[in-house]
């Protein structure tokens, strides 16, 4: 399935000159919503991002300019490189060791032959490199997160080595076009570590410093993003180390009851995410406690988890994988994230089926080259990026979520409704303004069933209310 671009027909686009009018007060809609005033909150740059996973990308796939479409079109805005867990093992100067290779243990060097590296070049020559990906993010307008491999340094007692890596890197980014400024410091540190596969957690916090003071001595301009696979610890970063960091950053798999499976029954019911709620509030209370109020949030991996066939478990098939996708996007302009890239823009899986699988979600189908129906949901988030929150009244929001922007350049509302029910919604939309144009796309269940399917539709408007009719279990912008 091959969406076509929503460019310019997702918009709802309002005179700001007109003067307000009344909203309605009696309406047979199932839904009345009201939008407020202007607000103060602004939404974050640069949530509609993605992981380029640099041993799953194949730079020949790339050369006839479909995917770069397919991310123009999908709005998105940042590009993670060369991944997550990839980056505690990458050579950026020879990129061609296997996925996996501790490049600087000792046993590896040694069996490192001239003629060895000739071997890994050819076999791995078509992988997507550090230019090949900065000329995509040139194309695209995307910003670039470049990742800085701690691990090699670690584990090997080459720390210094490997901060003359990471300078080395960074002075090689300042002369290119486009200049990466978003440095990201390894990943997931204290994952695995009796597997010595992660740096663990008490001895990254330490390293922060020095790699940051570095970095920014070869590039001023350098942000710094730190990352740690348990919470409670992001307390101790911001205090210890704090003045170091840019953002932190943190991963979020979407999952209810287990881990690896999605109930959607849970999912309708669910109004808030308290867990995510409590870690953001307690990062702001920590960035207060510690006087570090220059640090930003983000979600540099997330998605819905795993989501398999399981029995009494609603597989995760690209239809509910864009319905929880957009309602995470909504939760994060609200909680005011900074950045955001989903897991992953593509990546190559044992199994083709998706129906069956639910296993990883790609933007970017790994066997056509085609985005998929999440790219359509991007897209209409993508819009929000720098906009102003605008408050919504909902008559009786029950089991639907609601979220309006008021777009950076101003002249357009976005508005983005969730409908979790399995019921159709009629929906009164008051804008108190008359609108020059209006007009909604549908993210609903497809053809076949697990795709999901987008339409567009155009608005006949009668003053400043707009009806709509919210399908069952869809998204509505």
């Amino acid at each position: 399935m091959k969406l076509r671009s929503c460019k310019h027909c997702l918009i709802l686009q309002v005179c700001l000159t007109m003067v307000l009018l009344s909203p309605h007060t009696v309406s047979a809609a199932d839904i009345v919503i009201d939008v407020g005033t202007l607000a103060i909150t602004q939404s974050g740059p640069l949530l509609a991002g993605a992981n380029v996973v640099y041993s799953h990308e194949d730079i020949r796939t790339w050369q006839d300019g479909e995917k770069i479409q397919a991310l123009i079109d999908s709005g998105i805005n940042n590009l993670r490189y060369p991944g997550g867990h990839l980056v505690s093992f990458w050579d950026w100067e020879f990129p061609y060791h296997n996925a996996y290779a501790n490049f600087w243990d000792p046993s590896y060097i040694d069996q490192l032959t001239e003629e060895k590296k000739e071997e890994l070049q050819t076999e791995h020559a078509n992988r997507m490199g550090l230019e090949d990906f900065l000329n995509i993010c040139k194309v695209t307008g995307a910003e670039p997160l470049i990742g800085i491999n701690m691990f090699q340094g670690y584990r090997n007692g080459r720390k210094q080595d490997s901060i003359d890596k990471a300078v080395r890197l960074v002075e090689w980014c300042k002369k290119q076009d486009p200049k990466p400024r978003y440095y990201y410091l390894d990943n997931e540190a204290g994952h695995q570590p009796t597997q010595n596969n992660h740096i663990p957690i008490e001895d990254y916090i330490p390293l922060i410093p020095d790699y940051s003071k570095a970095i920014k001595q070869a590039d001023p301009e350098a942000k710094i993003i730190a990352n740690l696979i348990q919470w409670n610890p992001v307390k101790t970063l911001i205090e210890e180390v704090g003045d170091h960091v840019d953002i932190y950053e943190h991963h979020w798999y979407y999952y209810n009851r287990v881990w690896g499976e999605f109930y959607l029954e849970d999912w309708r019911n669910e109004f808030s995410v308290s867990e995510q709620n409590n870690r953001i509030n307690q990062f702001n209370n920590w960035k207060n406690q510690y006087d570090k109020p220059h640090l930003q949030f983000a979600y540099l991996e997330w998605n819905i988890g795993p989501a398999r066939e399981v029995t009494g478990a609603t597989t995760g098939t690209p239809f509910y994988q864009g319905l929880v996708q957009a309602d995470v996007l909504m939760y994060m302009i609200r909680k005011n994230v900074y950045m955001a890239s989903i897991w992953p823009l593509t990546w190559k899986s044992n199994n083709p089926d998706p129906e069956a699988t639910g296993g990883f979600r790609s933007l970017i189908d790994p066997d056509t080259g085609q985005v998929t129906s999440s790219g359509a949901i991007f897209e209409a988030f993508s819009l929000a990026a720098e906009g102003r929150i605008v408050p919504l009244d909902m008559s009786t929001p029950n089991r639907v979520r609601g979220l309006a922007v008021q777009a950076n350049f101003r002249d357009r509302l976005l508005v983005y409704l969730l409908n979790k029910t399995d019921q159709s919604i009629t929906t009164e939309l008051n804008i108190g303004r008359m609108p020059l144009k209006a007009s909604y796309m549908t993210y609903t269940q497809g053809d076949p069933s697990y795709h999901g399917q987008v339409e567009e539709h155009p608005i006949e408007s009668i003053g400043p209310s707009l009806e709509i009719t919210l399908p069952d279990t869809s998204f509505v912008f």
